[in-house]
């Protein structure tokens, strides 16, 4: 024993004391994305407007694709990416891939638009022709544009055009896409895993 501690338990705090720091580094990195979507469903929520979050959709080629936020709107359904980036972004909206720039480092991720425009293109193959379906995606977090490409914007901005649209009746036609879409819309966990194994195929 020592100052009544038995050896592992210093062992452990130890452990903790020296990794601490790191463990929660890779914890906070890892649930950033989901911290950034439940941010946006919470606003979205506030609106009043109807919505569905983090659902599983078939893709339209036989697979499977995972969509943030979808928004049943007076003019159509909002298919929206969340991203909760920080330090500077650039990209174009033609870009396969952008930058992101912390400090002296540099790192190149997807293109949200173009990664979001397979979810687009899944809710098009559940509604009827003619029904607009608009991507669009959100920044959280302190990520500063260089120059902002069109379809994308802070969670502020995209709140307060959302809120224009509050109370405007929503056409037939949309809202018999938004039972489709609604309907093909999965959250169960068979679904979820079939869709890792999807990535992890396609990865």
């Amino acid at each position: 024993m020592l100052w009544g501690f038995g050896v592992t338990t210093l062992f452990v705090l130890v452990l903790l004391v020296i990794l601490g720091p790191t463990v929660l580094r890779l914890v906070l990195r890892k649930t950033k994305g989901p911290r950034g979507e439940w941010k946006v469903a919470s606003a979205i929520n506030s609106t009043g407007l109807e919505a569905l979050h983090d659902v599983i959709l078939p893709d339209g080629r036989g697979g499977l694709t995972q969509v943030d936020h979808l928004i049943k709107t007076p003019v159509g359904i909002a298919v929206i990416e969340t991203k909760n980036y920080s330090g500077k972004i650039f990209g174009q909206e033609w870009e396969p891939s952008w930058t992101q720039v912390l400090g002296r480092k540099s790192f190149h991720f997807q293109n949200p638009l173009r990664q979001n425009y397979c979810h687009v293109e899944a809710v098009r193959a559940l509604v009827a022709p003619g029904i607009d379906v608009m991507g669009h995606v959100i920044f959280v977090g302190d990520a500063r544009f260089q120059e902002m490409p069109a379809g994308v914007s802070g969670l502020r901005d995209f709140l307060r055009n959302l809120r224009r649209v509050r109370g405007v009746p929503v056409p037939a036609d949309v809202e018999a896409g938004w039972k489709e879409v609604s309907t093909a819309a999965r959250r169960d966990s068979a679904t979820r895993q079939a869709h890792r194994r999807q990535l992890r195929r396609r990865h």
